[in-house]
């Protein structure tokens, strides 16, 4: 799976548990333009889980490395991951307080 395709299936799967009242929001950091400022090393997900309660998520392929940045920013959140699989993230999400189980599983042939 790509790491596009990863941020996808990340997207839906967060977007269900949102309308579920599993989470309050996620905020997705796509790839920005050139120009643009940003702190290097920013997780790709940041999900707010309620009161006082925010987790964070490095999207990864399957042999993708973080970046020493990425590393001081996961350090930074009690509530932190790095996923290279809609399961990983599922069990983050259920670490971080919020049981997924029962929402449909994202297929790869539907955003190839």
């Amino acid at each position: 799976m790509t790491e596009k395709q990863l941020q996808l299936a990340a997207e839906q799967l967060l977007e269900a548990c949102r309308v579920r009242g599993l989470l309050v929001d996620f905020y997705h950091r796509p790839d920005r333009a050139a120009g643009h400022r940003e702190r290097p090393g920013l997780p790709d997900l940041v999900i707010a889980l309620g009161p006082g309660r925010v987790g964070v998520i490095e999207l990864k392929t399957e042999k993708g490395k973080t970046t020493p940045a990425q590393d001081r920013w996961l350090a930074a959140f009690p509530l932190a991951a790095v996923c290279r699989s809609i399961k990983e993230i599922r069990r983050a999400l259920a670490d971080f307080g919020a049981d997924t189980t029962g929402i449909c599983e994202w297929k790869e042939k539907d955003h190839a």
